[in-house]
């Protein structure tokens, strides 16, 4: 996953030879971020507890 030709410290262009922004300089790291990866971990954990808690709630309101 690339980040687009953003640069993840200024916001700036990236040239994709080099993958160094083009304002700044800063190398970029191909593939996600660690901020990407969090959120993606956040919302697997959050569909993980969705998909748990749904048929626990369905059973509950059923059993009444």
């Amino acid at each position: 996953m690339r980040n687009n030709g953003i640069c993840v410290s200024c916001g700036g262009e990236v040239y994709p030879a080099s993958n160094r922004c083009a304002q700044c300089g800063m190398l970029q790291t191909s593939g996600p971020t660690k901020h990407t990866f969090m959120l993606q971990v956040a919302s697997m954990i959050g569909a993980g507890l969705l998909i748990f808690a749904v048929p626990v709630i369905l059973l509950l309101m059923w059993s009444h």
